[in-house]
């Protein structure tokens, strides 16, 4: 079939709108699509979920809220310049000429359109458009694999293929933006930018639109992703404002440089909290990079606040004996950090952001109510390998050290003991993560001489669900995340391994 000879002049309106915002979302909606009147568009698209967000079941359950959504429609139909095609989950609505028609799964627009909230089949009816209405989560390399599917679709088919989508941060998801058009060839004719809002035009009668760059690299994509999704978190809860525990270790270090890039530097306070295991090279690592990232800091230490509960508990050290590998004091180090760094947001008006990485989320290396205390686990989806690897590419970026040297070349520590490491409790990262890759790969498994130390970690990261169940979300950006490992939080695995007679 050959593609319609119909001039058409459409515009996809890539927005960031907020779950529930039924309001807020209608009038960026119509701010652009009036900017996009103004071009020229004679059709807008916008993708599935963009009138009440991509996270709002929990609304549409409501009557209350349904009726709003009407009301929001109405407003829709009555004050857009140009017709308006949205996608819903039962198939799309088209507004048009003052009404909004809720329709199936065709619809017809100055030539045959079919527009779609699933990945299309083989079996594609002949038409001169196809339009992809499911935003797309990000994930790490996603981009590519989907505008590999969209362009094999067009030049299958002979036909235009489209794809609005959302950007912006939804609780723990991230949409990256980045809506193609694919011409009847499968050749790609317009892009949209990568994590912001955005028009994209298509116009039959011009050889190319405009073509905005994919990310750089992994790290190009998994920074703006977290910068995005952090900046929306805070303002889309109403809050300016974020304070994080700065130890002069490597995840917070890179906490801290995120949150800077999304809220400011000036509106992101570094607590120092140092106990007598502090080491003087973390709070001079930490002091440096704040003042790299001209971050103001509060220095609050811990002694005297862990001999007052040592003092306190008094009686319940004499009751009860000390566990073997006694962790009460580690412990105790850990929660009074969340108590200061909660008691420091409540002051400011500010959210604690969490700085535990996935390794440590996995094998349950948290104190709950301690270093688990946070609104957000802003690299709660990255590795410990990662961490460092992300660190590493944004000092490369910046053209210069912001975090200090020293913070990649020490050991990890939590340093709530003398001489503390983290490999005291944990195998060396690079092996662990290694492992945790593996497993989160859909259960993949680990042969060779690291399979037995696999199981091991497999049975914790089970064990470790109920410390998880009670952790901030994360900002999902690995394709990878902890959920997918997700067991009961009173279960206990335990797989039989004979069942010979007899026993």
């Amino acid at each position: 079939m050959a593609a319609t000879d119909k001039n058409m002049k459409i515009c996809l309106l890539q927005c960031d709108v907020c779950n529930g915002d039924l309001a807020g979302n209608v009038e960026k909606i119509i701010q652009l699509a009036e900017n996009a009147a103004a071009s020229g568009a004679e059709l807008c698209i916008v993708p599935t979920h963009a009138i009440y967000g991509p996270e709002s079941a929990f609304y549409l359950a409501h009557d209350d809220f349904r009726a709003s959504f009407h009301t929001a429609c109405a407003c829709l139909a009555k004050r857009l310049p140009v017709p308006l095609l949205c996608g819903m989950e039962t198939g799309a609505i088209l507004f048009s000429g003052g009404v909004f028609v809720e329709t199936a799964k065709e619809l017809f627009f100055r030539g045959n359109i079919i527009a779609t909230g699933s990945d299309p089949n083989d079996d594609l009816p002949a038409a001169d458009m196809f339009i992809h209405l499911a935003p797309r989560r990000f994930e790490p390399g996603g981009q590519q694999k989907f505008e590999d599917m969209l362009a094999a679709v067009a030049r299958q088919n002979n036909m235009w293929a489209v794809a609005p989508n959302l950007c912006g941060g939804y609780g723990s998801q991230i949409f990256n933006g980045q809506s193609v058009v694919y011409t009847p060839q499968g050749r790609l004719y317009a892009r949209g930018p990568a994590f912001a809002p955005g028009l994209i035009q298509l116009d039959t009668d011009r050889d190319s639109g405009e073509i905005l760059p994919t990310c750089a690299s992994v790290e190009d994509e998994q920074w703006r992703a977290l910068v995005l999704g952090l900046g929306d978190y805070c303002h889309k809860a109403g809050v300016k404002k974020a304070v994080l525990g700065l130890s002069g270790g490597m995840d917070s270090a890179l906490v801290a440089c995120i949150a800077c890039a999304a809220l400011g530097s000036a509106n992101v306070t570094g607590i120092l909290m140092p106990s007598p295991f502090t080491s003087q090279a973390s709070l001079t690592d930490a002091c440096e990079l704040a003042q790299n990232l001209e971050m103001p800091t509060l220095t609050l230490p811990i002694e005297p606040l862990m001999t007052a509960f040592k003092d306190c508990l008094a009686p319940v050290l004499e009751k009860f004996s000390a566990q073997a590998n006694d962790l009460t004091f580690e412990n105790l180090q850990a929660r009074i950090r969340g108590i200061l760094l909660m008691a420091t947001a409540n002051r400011s008006g500010a959210l604690v952001l969490n700085t535990g990485n996935k390794s440590e989320l996995a094998m349950g290396y948290n104190t709950l109510y301690g270093d688990t205390a946070g609104a957000i686990a802003v690299i709660g989806d990255l590795l410990k390998t990662r961490v460092y690897e992300l660190a590493r590419w944004y000092c490369e970026k910046a053209g210069e050290m912001i975090i200090p040297q020293n913070v990649f070349d020490k050991a990890p520590s939590a340093e709530l003991r003398p001489n503390q490491k983290d490999t005291d409790s944990l195998p060396p990262y690079d092996r662990l993560d290694a492992i945790l890759h593996n497993l989160l790969s859909h259960y993949a498994t680990t042969s060779g001489e690291m399979a037995k130390e696999a199981d091991a970690i497999q049975k914790k990261i089970l064990s470790f669900q109920f410390k998880r169940a009670q952790c901030p979300p994360p900002l999902l950006v690995s394709g990878q995340p902890l959920e997918f490992f997700g067991g009961p939080i009173d279960g206990r695995y335990n797989p039989m391994s004979d069942c010979a007679e007899g026993k």
